[in-house]
């Protein structure tokens, strides 16, 4: 990678960015309805409520999610237009606008973390103040602060927006997307829905967290490609709307617990988010029943044959009374 500045336009989080677009926070929302298809349970984003260098770039676009389980395994599905590897991006990235520019971290935005919350405490904060977020750490160069990939329990989640010159909340997020007449959603939740305040209200307010903190890795996950995705029924073709990336993953269901739970997705940045309801359940596949082949049902049959004929050829001994005259 190249150690040199690269200018990029960006729509960037700091105070500056905001105070000369002069925005009033919206409250109007969306949320779009999920689908099932093939036994997916399919998340559909907003196509237009991404944000980066300028009006109708869909760079960061995130347009699906959807979620599988089997007998064995809990499968997750992404459709946007970020690989997973993320957008290389160099030392910084600077609005030409109004010449702000952001140090980049890695020098790269990509893909934040993914989260499952079964707590039934109806609040993203509070779910990850309370270590209950379940988190899967898939883009192995992304800013997380655990090491290594796999799937953790009693996670904590914290925010790298400003690592990566984003946004510091969906409120924010929310006004430019508006401002630039897109329609803010977050898939199957709009983007002021209760579950994330209070990361939904000033651009002020709290930056909303998008990777794993601190958590036990219990697991581990098996990254999938387009391929692998289509061969396991991720089928998105009916949708009317796709990204040119798609990838997923997949870890052992037995990790999981059985229940409801919302899934959470957010780039390092902010500039997309989707979110996703769902539930695990137990299945139980029935084994067909083993019928004996021919030859053993012959052997069975002659046994039984042999042992009814032994029965009845068996010597009877005959017993004589004595009668006294």
């Amino acid at each position: 990678m190249k150690n040199t500045k690269q200018t990029i336009t960006v729509l960037a989080y700091a105070s500056s960015c905001i105070l000369a677009t002069g925005i009033t926070l919206l409250t109007g929302q969306i949320a779009q309805a999920g689908q099932n298809i093939n036994n997916w349970n399919i998340s559909l984003d907003s196509g237009n409520d991404s944000l980066f260098t300028s009006p109708g770039n869909k760079t960061f676009e995130l347009y699906a999610m959807g979620t599988k389980e089997d007998e064995q395994y809990f499968y997750v599905g992404i459709n946007g237009n970020l690989p997973v590897t993320g957008l290389n991006t160099g030392p910084q990235v600077c609005n030409t606008t109004n010449g702000n520019c952001f140090n980049i971290s890695n020098q790269n935005i990509g893909y934040g973390d993914f989260f499952l919350d079964f707590s039934n405490q109806n609040n993203f904060l509070n779910a990850s103040n309370s270590h209950s977020l379940i988190g899967v750490r898939f883009a192995g160069n992304n800013d997380s602060k655990i090491s290594g990939t796999g799937i953790f329990d009693h996670v904590k989640a914290t925010d790298v927006e400003k690592q990566n010159g984003g946004y510091w909340n969906f409120g924010y997020h929310n006004q430019v997307v508006t401002q630039q007449g897109g329609t803010a959603s977050l898939g199957d939740l709009a983007w002021n829905d209760a579950y994330y305040a209070p990361y939904n209200g000033s651009w002020t307010s709290n930056p909303v967290p998008n990777v794993i903190e601190s958590g036990n890795k219990i697991g581990d996950i098996t990254l999938l490609n387009s391929a692998e995705l289509a061969n396991a029924g991720f089928d998105l073709s009916s949708l009317g709307q796709k990204g040119s990336e798609t990838f997923g993953f997949k870890f052992a269901k037995s990790l999981l617990p059985i229940g409801q739970y919302l899934a959470t997705l957010i780039l390092e940045c902010n500039n997309d988010a989707i979110a996703l309801r769902g539930e695990t359940t137990k299945i139980i596949v029935e084994r067909p029943r083993e019928v004996p082949e021919p030859s053993s049902l012959f052997g069975l049959m002659t046994t039984a044959l042999i042992l009814v004929a032994s029965k009845f050829c068996q010597p009877h001994q005959l017993k004589f009374s004595k009668h006294k005259n």
